[in-house]
Parts: structure tokens; C-alpha cells; sequence
């Protein structure tokens, strides 16, 4: 998937100003600078691991944490081109994000025929020391070949939830969340809330329900979504995971 040759450049430079970024919140040390960093945009970065540590005969994949936002698509398309020719699983963690730039980051995925999960990617061993959010930052702003997965309480929410969707393979550890909410239709000023709730269905019924026949998902998973209050989640169960075709391994454990 190759993009143009100053797009590289400046993702490459985008990666390079957020690493600074990353350094400098986290030599706060505070609960306020850890907020911020789940509020980041989200990066992608190549990790590799020990043996098996993605999989069984798997040890390189691609890690994908922060908020979803309008470029993230065309960043994504950006590591994939450096993956090259290999076939690397991503594996999510996010809070959510932008819908639209999910449906399309979805896409990519089936496109790729990819397998994705839930994870964070922390450095070997910084765990139990540090906190997974704090590791997982570590790991981004100084990045070594000494990477592992962490599954416990690892979040894929509201937006990503969608964007997962795509992958051909969806291996939802049962350590990990899958949540979903309902949708929040764009603030402005001069539109009133009867035309932002038309808004949102039409969102709903021109590109979510058509994006779940793609996906091979079962429409249900937007009526959880809608009765779900926008400040809350709900979290999927294995059984609704398997009922809405989202994970239907029979055997579900540590990959």
C-alpha cells in the first residue's frame, strides 16, 4: 500500500514530535498527564516480541493505541507500507474516536485480510513495576525489540469497537473489553437537536448498518450500542461476542 513520498516524510515527522510529546507527559508523573495520554491520537508502531508472544509462530505485529481521528486511516495505510510483504496482526487498544474514520480503518483491515485483537504493547518486565498505560507509553516513546502483549483490562471502546470489526480474524482475549455506546452526532451551534438525531440515524442507516452486512456482523450490535447511555459502556460478553459473529472461537484463552 504505497503512499506519496512526502506523506511518509511527515508521518514520520508527526511520529517524531508525539515521541517528544510522549517523553514529556510522562516525566510528569501525575494522574492528570496519564489522562492525557489516553486522550492522545493514536500511533502505530512495529513490535516485536519473543516466540509465540503474538501467537503461535508469531512474534512481530503492529501496535495500535490512542484515540481515532480524521488521519488515522491514511497512517495505518502508512504502516502497512513499511510493513511490507508480512502479514502482521494489529492489536488494538483505544477509547474511541472519530466513527467515519473507523468504518474506513475497518476497511483497511478486510482489505488486508488481517487478524486483530485488543492488547497494549509494553516493554518485557516493565509490568507489575508500572501501570500497563504507563508501560505501554514507555515502550511507544522508546520503542526495543523487547516487546509483549498485556490483555488484562486492555480497552477497545465506542469507535474502535467498529474499526476492529474489519479484521478478517477478530481474536477478543477474554482478559480484554470490547465496548460499545451510543452514538453522539456532531455538536454545532446552529443545528438543533431534531436535525442532529436525524443526523445520526442517517449515519446509522447509510453507513453503520451497511458496514455490519460487509463485516459479516449482526445488526443487533447497533441496537446494544443505542441503548447504551453515551456516558456509560457496554462491554460484550463472550456469548454476545460468538452470538454477533464478532469472536465465535469455542476455546478462548491466551493466544
Amino acid at each position: 500500500m504505497n503512499l506519496p513520498e512526502s506523506r511518509g516524510r511527515n508521518a514520520r515527522l508527526s511520529a517524531v514530535i508525539c515521541r517528544l510529546f510522549v517523553l514529556w507527559v510522562l516525566s510528569l508523573q501525575s494522574a492528570q498527564a496519564l489522562e492525557l495520554v489516553e486522550a492522545a491520537p493514536m500511533r502505530f508502531l512495529i513490535a516485536r516480541g519473543e516466540p509465540n508472544s503474538c501467537g503461535v509462530g508469531c512474534d512481530t505485529w503492529i501496535s495500535a493505541e490512542g484515540q481515532i481521528g480524521t488521519d488515522t486511516p491514511s497512517q495505518l495505510a502508512e504502516i502497512l507500507d513499511q510493513a511490507g510483504a508480512r502479514r502482521l496482526p494489529i492489536f488494538f487498544s483505544s477509547l474511541g474516536g472519530k466513527a467515519l474514520p473507523s468504518l474506513a480503518i475497518g476497511r483497511i483491515l478486510r482489505k488486508q485480510n488481517m487478524t486483530a485483537g485488543i492488547a497494549r504493547t509494553v516493554p518485557i518486565n516493565c509490568m507489575p513495576a508500572k501501570s500497563a498505560l504507563l508501560c505501554s507509553w514507555l515502550f511507544y516513546a522508546t520503542p526495543t525489540s523487547g516487546a509483549s502483549l498485556s490483555f488484562d483490562h486492555a480497552k477497545c471502546y465506542s469507535a474502535c469497537a467498529y474499526a476492529i470489526l474489519g479484521a478478517v480474524t477478530r481474536l477478543i482475549d477474554p482478559r480484554a473489553e470490547l465496548g460499545v455506546h451510543n452514538l453522539r452526532a456532531p455538536e454545532n451551534s446552529r443545528t438543533s437537536q431534531t436535525d442532529r438525531e436525524k443526523l445520526l440515524q442517517t449515519f446509522v442507516d447509510v453507513e453503520l448498518a451497511p458496514y455490519f452486512v460487509e463485516m459479516g456482523i449482526d445488526r443487533r450490535l447497533n441496537d446494544i450500542a443505542a441503548e447504551t447511555k453515551l456516558d456509560g459502556m457496554h462491554v460484550l460478553t463472550r456469548a454476545e461476542l460468538f452470538e454477533l459473529g464478532i469472536d465465535r472461537r469455542e476455546i478462548v484463552g491466551p493466544e
